[in-house]
């Protein structure tokens, strides 16, 4: 049995971040994602509208949760790195 692109895509995610992350991914009959990755209090809101259409949001406010996204990215490795970089102690 192969696997269908939400767990693809959770198991990136959790390869990349930790397995303590919480990944909830909708698909779409049109093939887009969308993604919601949370850790403890923090979450990352990302779509996808293409393996290379990209768009991630990380701590939206509620104001802003309907403003469009923060970064864009070509590929999930960058959204995620961007992800992590963002949830970094600073």
């Amino acid at each position: 049995m192969s696997t269908g692109p939400a767990e693809t895509v959770t198991t990136a995610i959790r390869s990349a971040l930790g397995d303590d992350v919480q990944v909830t991914v909708q698909e779409f009959s049109s093939g887009a994602l969308a993604i919601t990755i949370r850790r403890g209090e923090r979450t990352a809101m990302i779509d996808a509208r293409s393996p290379s259409e990209w768009a991630v949001s990380v701590e939206p406010s509620e104001s802003e949760a309907f403003t469009g996204h923060d970064h864009t990215a070509s590929s999930l490795a960058e959204v995620v790195d961007i992800v992590r970089r963002e949830w970094s102690p600073r």
